[in-house]
C-alpha cells in the first residue's frame, strides 16, 4: 500500500471518527494545504482545522505555524491527528504547540 492511500485512510479514520460525534466534515483532497480535514461542530457551530500524521511523518515548524495562523484567522480550533502503524489514533490541540505544551484531547 503507497504511502498517500495509508494517508488517505487515515484521514476517512478521522472523518468517521468525527461524523460519529455528529461533526460535518469536508476533506480537502490532495490540496497539500494545511487543512486535511475540516470539522465543524452542527450544536455549537465550533471549527476544527485538522491537519493528518500517518506513520513517521511529521509536521515541520512552517507548516505548523500556518495551521496556527489560519486557525487563528478563521476562529477554530486546529487540530494534529497522528496514528503510527499499530497503534490509536491521537488527536492534540497544537494551539500551544510552539512552547512545548501539545494537550492531548483523545486517544482513539
Amino acid at each position: 500500500m503507497s504511502n498517500y492511500h495509508k494517508g488517505y485512510k487515515f484521514e476517512k479514520e478521522v472523518i468517521q471518527f468525527y461524523k460519529d460525534q455528529g461533526y460535518f466534515c469536508l476533506r480537502s483532497a490532495g490540496s497539500h494545504t494545511p487543512v486535511d480535514v475540516l470539522a465543524i461542530d452542527d450544536l455549537s457551530n465550533h471549527v476544527f482545522f485538522i491537519q493528518c500524521k500517518y506513520g513517521n511523518t511529521r509536521m515541520t515548524g512552517k507548516e505548523i505555524q500556518s495551521l496556527l495562523d489560519l486557525a487563528k484567522r478563521y476562529g477554530a480550533t486546529p487540530i494534529l491527528a497522528t496514528k503510527e502503524k499499530y497503534k490509536s489514533m491521537k488527536l492534540t490541540n497544537i494551539e500551544c504547540g510552539l512552547n512545548g505544551k501539545k494537550r492531548n484531547i483523545t486517544g482513539h
